[in-house]
């Protein structure tokens, strides 16, 4: 596979040079002339090995580095300083911000490229298993549409994103009429059908995202519904597992939005998913159409310590039942509430921007964080 690097350095001449070099043997090289380039490159590409100068317009090598050491996507990626700071304090400076090596200007160019290949070395001998690096997959489903599913879908994917600085995924499969794009106001969106085509195993993240994913401006990560619903009876039964399969050894977390059905690819989805929410609201027709769905979900054999149900609190009307009511109803007790916000929320959705990129003093949105750490953390304690 080719190795890749980043190179950032404010001088041409250093960014040319070191470009000629590397990519004659073989690398790929991305170059950014100061740190706020860098960043915004690396959420879309995340080379192998970053080169670093110290002196950078506005935020320094040693601030960016230690961003980079802050993201989990960049977070185990070798970086090598470069620079003309031959300071003993300097290159303290450089290891104590997370800094792999540090070479002095000017360099011999044959020390620098086995400098490369030994910190490549050592980063592949230190990477994480193919099970360390499995993704866990979050299902959110629910008995009835309309009900608010892809609202909590779309902002829990990017209260992930933001919480944990991990790598997510939002797969809408909610296949004939996904509106996830809609929400996040994302018109050109890559759509899942490619993905399914790919024959291809141990894809890296690189290639699935300059391929076939769409980067939201928050980071996270997007595959679309079928642009049509006659497109999906192009999709294989075992099309959604096919997927998460590709997805899985890449990223932390795929949130996977279902349509309300049973039916196949999205009983596979459900079965394979390490959490499944369950979406209900305080009407008794969704309540006796998810006593249904929570019965269909044990005779799948999804195990009950994987199932949590989150209810979406709209304001109540005469007759509404009571949490207590709804719970023994279900005989399971709520994982969750999500306030009602009818001001908010629908003018969100009309405008693009989820709630949870507003402040987090909202009570949606301070919902939607306890949600998620809720389900992390049991993940967590499950493994």
């Amino acid at each position: 596979m080719t190795r890749s690097m980043m190179v950032v350095d404010d001088d041409v001449d250093i960014l040319t040079i070191l470009t000629f070099v590397f990519e004659n043997r073989g690398y790929r090289v991305r170059k950014a002339r100061d740190a706020e380039e860098t960043l915004q490159t690396v959420a879309k590409f995340v080379p192998d090995l970053f080169i670093l100068d110290i002196t950078l317009p506005g935020m320094d090598g040693f601030e960016l580095c230690r961003r980079l050491r802050a993201q989990a996507r960049t977070r185990h990626v070798p970086v090598m300083f470069l620079t003309a700071r031959d300071q003993p304090e300097n290159i303290v400076q450089g290891f104590e911000a997370g800094g792999d090596d540090y070479v002095v200007k000017p360099f011999n160019m044959q020390e620098l490229v086995a400098r490369v290949e030994n910190l490549l070395r050592r980063a592949r001998e230190v990477a994480p298993t193919k099970e360390e690096r499995e993704g866990r997959v979050i299902a959110v489903t629910s008995a009835r549409g309309g009900i608010g599913k892809t609202t909590l879908s779309v902002n829990l994917a990017l209260c992930l994103t933001r919480m944990w600085t991990d790598d997510v995924v939002l797969v809408d499969t909610s296949l004939e009429f996904g509106r996830a794009a809609v929400l996040l106001d994302l018109q050109d969106a890559r759509d899942l059908g490619p993905l399914l085509q790919e024959q291809g195993e141990g894809l890296d993240r690189d290639y699935l995202e300059e391929t076939y994913l769409t980067v939201h401006p928050s980071g996270l990560r997007f595959l679309a519904s079928p642009p049509s619903p006659g497109d999906v009876d192009n999709i294989r039964p075992e099309g959604i597992e096919h997927l998460v399969r590709l997805l899985r050894p890449a990223y932390g977390y795929i949130v996977l939005d279902l349509a309300s059905s049973l039916r196949e690819p999205y009983r596979s989805a459900l079965r394979l998913a390490d959490q499944v929410v369950v979406l209900v609201n305080p009407e008794i027709c969704t309540l006796v159409a998810t006593q249904s769905l929570l019965s269909a979900l044990t005779m799948m054999e999804v195990p009950p310590e994987a199932i949590h149900v989150m209810l979406n609190s709209l304001p109540q009307v005469e007759n509404s039942p009571t949490q207590k009511e709804i719970e023994t109803f279900l005989n399971m007790p709520l994982a969750g509430v999500i306030p009602g916000d009818p001001a908010h929320v629908p003018a969100a959705a009309n405008a693009g921007r989820p709630p949870i990129l507003d402040p987090e003093d909202l009570a949606f949105n301070q919902a939607i964080i306890q949600t998620a750490y809720y389900l992390t953390t049991s993940l967590k304690a499950r493994e």
